[in-house]
């Protein structure tokens, strides 16, 4: 799993055609390298080929984020 941010979300839904996210597996040697490219990311989370996820983080000291 990682991060997307809002604004990340909001173009990918904006722009569904033009956002892709990248994988990269084992960068540390080129010949063990694996590259997972994914587009059409709305389609994929209708499919439930992918998933969001949410974490809440711990409140700060004051209570607010």
């Amino acid at each position: 799993s990682f991060p997307v941010s809002i604004g990340e979300v909001e173009h990918l839904l904006q722009h569904p055609s033009n956002y892709y996210i990248y994988r990269v597996y084992y960068a540390d040697k080129a010949e063990s390298s694996i590259i997972t490219i994914m587009n059409t990311i709305k389609f994929n989370l209708e499919q439930k080929y992918l998933k969001l996820l949410m974490t809440f983080e711990s409140k700060s000291a004051d209570g607010q984020k």
